[in-house]
């Protein structure tokens, strides 16, 4: 197949993952990026071998750009993804989706009146670890799934400060659950069902000095009849983990740790091999995989919005002290 031709629009930090996961593959190529800070595009530019523009319409006017790569501040992601889709460009978007359910419906109406690809990045469910325990549940090893739990920690909060986004809970609602929590909601969803029914959560900030908060706590229920809980957190040294217990068999997640197994009628926990990859180049190739063959990508709009109904959800168990319906909030 053709390479996808595709823009980087955000230059952040999380922009340079991108870039680097461009130049392992075939199946995409990075034509132009852009930001609002020229000097910052020209650089990356001439680092990447790539073009830059001079403002997202130009972007847009390009006829040798297919699809956009959106990694821009959460409150930005509706009105510039409707443009892409406006200008007929594919869209690979930057988690959360958006910020709330309402907006992720409009976005997706956009893409399929426009019959386009729409995919959301969700990097750690293309973890090679990640896949082998799915590959394990699917298989039956585990038996009957009955708790997960899927924890994210690290200190950025405390290098939060007010000339930044996050800082403002408008621009950032949930504080770590749209930067953090939204992976471990979306890994909990991959591997035990995705189908979330109920949310019970805590919000609370603990060490920060911005509006956000700095903490989310939350208890899933599936509609499978599994569990599971999930903690983000802003003002902590660095750690992810992901476990899943069934019937049959635990499996214990650590980053830079590895992947074990623990069968029933044994304490002894085994090493698991699994293939290590790069997950963002696998969101991007799968992304241009589904433009290629008109297909629906693995993570695409309904997937990314059902990650936020859970963020809402949450927000608003948090807020009102009950469990909250996931319906209520997607209706």
């Amino acid at each position: 197949m053709e390479p996808l031709r595709v823009a980087l629009v955000g230059l952040g930090n999380w922009s340079a993952m991108h870039a680097d996961a461009l130049k392992k593959t075939q199946l995409l190529k990075l034509v132009t990026c852009y930001t609002r800070t020229q000097d910052k595009a020209k650089k990356f530019a001439k680092d990447n071998g790539c073009d830059f523009e001079t403002s997202y319409e130009d972007v847009l006017a390009r006829k040798d750009v297919d699809a956009v790569i959106l990694c821009t501040p959460h409150t930005t992601h509706p009105g510039m993804a409707i443009q892409a889709a406006n200008a007929g460009k594919h869209l690979l978007i930057e988690k959360p989706l958006a910020n709330n359910v309402a907006e992720c419906k409009k976005m997706i109406s956009a893409f399929e009146d426009a019959h386009l690809v729409l995919s959301v990045c969700q990097d750690r469910r293309f973890w090679g670890p990640v896949r082998k325990m799915k590959q394990m549940i699917t298989s039956g090893d585990v038996g009957r799934l009955i708790l997960g739990e899927a924890n994210y920690l690290n200190p950025s909060g405390f290098g939060i400060t007010p000339d930044k986004w996050r800082w403002y809970k408008s621009e950032s609602p949930g504080g770590p659950l749209a930067y953090l929590g939204v992976h471990m909601i979306d890994t909990l969803r991959f591997l035990l069902d995705p189908s979330v029914v109920e949310v019970i959560a805590t919000l609370d900030k603990m060490g920060v000095k911005a509006e956000i908060d700095d903490i989310a706590l939350l208890r899933l229920k599936f509609a499978n009849g599994a569990y599971a809980f999930s903690a983000s957190v802003f003002t902590t040294p660095r750690t992810t983990y992901m476990n899943v217990f069934g019937t049959q068999m635990n499996l214990f997640l650590v980053e830079k740790m590895g992947l074990y197994s623990q069968k029933l009628g044994s304490d002894v926990r085994d090493k698991v091999e699994y293939e290590e990859v790069d997950p963002i180049q696998k969101e991007e190739e799968d992304f241009a995989r589904a433009v290629a063959e008109k297909r629906k990508p693995e993570v695409d709009g309904y997937e990314g919005m059902a990650n936020i109904a859970v963020i809402e959800a949450a927000i608003k168990s948090s807020k009102e002290r009950r469990p909250v319906l996931i319906k209520e909030v997607m209706e």
